[in-house]
């Protein structure tokens, strides 16, 4: 004998749980796109800033010109007085140390690495790199050390495509903590992954 109460019941059963089914699918898909998109916005380029040499290698890099030009005068003085005390080396090493001291100077205070809104630049006084972030293909990190035991650490940004330019600089910039988060989330490549060296127009970019 059949229940016509208990019948009518049953498709409203079934009804609200596929309802509770869908709205449950619904917030676990709204979830997950919401922590996808708070992971990309964690880990998205820090757009429109610009990381400058630290100024604590700007000061130091102004001694050498200071050291430098120091020598130059006083060698001179020795050489315009007829003094025994003139050096020809001290007179040399003098002039390199003011070169270089005012490369490095110049370098501390007009190179930057700046984000754009869809592209990273490497720019120094003479040169310019950039680089789309859709155009990177990885990063590479590394350091160097001289013949004082002084150690350099690099980091790199590999492109896509070889005809582009790789962008290379250091640790001595003032990054944050949100380059790092941005830097770091980028896959992370050998040296063998690294396109071989060729001539091209893009590089020059």
């Amino acid at each position: 004998m059949h229940h016509p109460i208990e019948s009518s019941k049953l498709p409203r059963t079934i009804h609200r749980t596929d309802t509770l089914l869908l709205i449950s699918c619904h917030i676990k898909l709204w979830y997950k796109g919401l922590q996808r998109s708070t992971l990309k916005m964690e880990n998205s380029p820090p757009v429109l800033r610009v990381y400058r040499p630290k100024w604590w290698w700007r000061i130091f890099s102004c001694f050498f010109p200071i050291f430098g030009g120091c020598a130059v005068v006083s060698s001179l003085r020795d050489y315009a007085s007829q003094s025994e005390d003139f050096k020809p080396g001290v007179l040399i090493v003098g002039l390199l140390f003011v070169i270089i001291g005012t490369g490095m100077v110049i370098h501390g205070f007009t190179s930057q690495v700046r984000f754009t809104h869809d592209s990273i630049e490497h720019c120094t006084l003479f040169r310019r790199k950039s680089l789309a972030f859709s155009a990177i293909r990885g990063r590479r990190e590394y350091t160097t050390r001289d013949s004082d035991g002084v150690t350099t650490h690099h980091l790199r940004l590999i492109p896509s495509d070889d005809r582009l330019p790789v962008i290379e600089f250091t640790s001595s910039y003032a990054l944050d903590r949100a380059f790092f988060a941005w830097f770091h989330a980028l896959p992370e490549l050998n040296e063998g992954d690294e396109p071989k060296a060729k001539f091209s127009i893009f590089s020059s970019r």
